[in-house]
């Protein structure tokens, strides 16, 4: 006689599902525990599922528990699937005294990390006054909100620091006459002069004018960097006639010893 018993445990390798390809190995769990997986190159006896080796595109995959002719097996399909493409946009310079910027993320809805100078991780707002100078190395990470996979960028963003004008000048000059021009500014590589009479104009760091005209004026110096950074300041002088030399005798002739 052959007697035929009922299996005392019944493989279940749980519901299909999707796995992200970036997401790290996954523990796969399935019922009885005394069961194992058919191994696979992505796949261990015990349920840890590689994602990056299984590649993109569907798996099916084996669970069983028993052996012999009371073994009980059932299958489930596991689908690796792409991250989003993200985008954090080209790497970018700014001036330290610069408005706040709104970075260029695509796809929106992610959350910026990575400096100081980050003022709304959600809006992608950047201030360049509240960052550290120079490199900013920031990163955007976007979860896709149908997949549930989560991908990232980084970018670059260098804040550049600005010079400082200044300069000093004596307060009074003569008309026609040389003119000299001290420069005090830091951090700069430029210079732009303007003498405020409509005429004089220079880029040297000092400068020598001979202003042609009397009166007041404004001059103005703009101090630029290699970063395309400036800074401004205004001075001013005074411009006086310069002085006529003349003079008369009294005597234009006689015996000496002449006084005159």
């Amino acid at each position: 006689d052959i007697t035929v018993g009922p299996l005392i445990d019944v493989a279940a390798a749980g519901n299909d599902n999707s796995i992200c390809v970036n997401g790290g190995v996954v523990q796969l769990n399935a019922t009885p525990l005394t069961g194992a997986w058919t191994p696979t190159p992505y796949l261990t006896a015990g349920g840890s599922f590689d994602p990056v080796i299984a590649g993109l595109g569907p798996h099916a995959i084996t669970f069983c528990v028993g052996s012999g002719t009371c073994l009980s097996c059932d299958t489930r399909t596991v689908t690796v699937i792409p991250p989003p493409i993200v985008d954090a946009g080209p790497a970018l310079g700014f001036c330290a005294y610069e408005p706040v910027q709104d970075l260029a993320e695509n796809p929106q809805g992610g959350t910026w990390s990575g400096s100081t100078g980050i003022t709304d991780a959600l809006q992608g707002l950047f201030d360049p006054g509240a960052a550290p100078l120079f490199d900013n190395a920031l990163t955007y990470t976007y979860t896709d909100p149908v997949t549930g996979c989560t991908n990232s960028d980084n970018v670059l963003i260098t804040v550049n620091e600005e010079p400082v004008a200044n300069f000093t000048n004596d307060p009074i000059a003569c008309q026609n006459a040389p003119f000299a021009f001290t420069d005090l500014s830091t951090g700069n590589t430029s210079w732009q002069w303007d003498f405020g009479d409509g005429i004089g104009t220079s880029s040297s760091p000092f400068p020598v004018y001979a202003y042609p005209d009397t009166g007041t004026f404004t001059i103005t110096l703009v101090v630029g960097t290699g970063s395309n950074c400036t800074d401004t300041i205004t001075g001013s002088v005074t411009v006086w006639p310069s002085p006529v030399i003349d003079f008369t005798v009294d005597v234009s002739e006689g015996c000496g010893p002449l006084t005159v």
